[in-house]
């Protein structure tokens, strides 16, 4: 039963990649790095139907979506988080997108935070794999999904 609705919110976001477009723009541009700002994981709790299945087929954690804050603002000063999602691809993102959703901040220590936010950073542009869903794979080949910006 996991396989046919996970292979159904693929299908899902396929369709939706291809509504929304290519997914390889850059988002909201950066207006100014908060430099004594530590960078975060920052994991979204459950929300909704296909959160519970992306939760239930990555290990049951209770968390469904992931994004980066390397400690970017836009031009009003809002925080941006780097996101990867159908039809956006990797991109940066305000965090207001996503509302009151639960979230948990991981914060890495400097270093390391700021090593994989440059590694991030310079993946933005790139598209969303929606087949990287249901089709595991290994190295830096094609898209990626969310969780793949926090652990490559």
């Amino acid at each position: 039963m996991i396989a046919g609705a996970t292979v159904g919110i693929a299908v899902t976001l396929v369709a939706l990649t291809l509504l929304r477009g290519d997914g390889q723009g850059e988002g909201t541009p950066v207006a100014a790095v908060r430099p004594a700002c530590g960078v975060s994981v920052v994991l979204f709790e459950v929300d909704g139907v296909e959160g519970k299945i992306i939760d239930a087929t990555t290990g049951g954690h209770g968390f469904s979506h992931v994004a980066l804050d390397g400690c970017e603002a836009d031009e009003q000063g809002r925080s941006l988080l780097i996101d990867c999602q159908p039809g956006l691809g990797v991109a940066r993102v305000p965090v207001e997108r996503y509302g009151s959703r639960r979230r948990v901040r991981v914060w890495l220590p400097l270093c390391e935070g700021r090593e994989l936010y440059g590694c991030v950073r310079g993946r933005v542009g790139q598209p969303y794999d929606v087949l990287g869903l249901v089709v595991p794979k290994t190295g830096p080949v094609g898209g990626l999904v969310c969780s793949q910006l926090v652990y490559e």
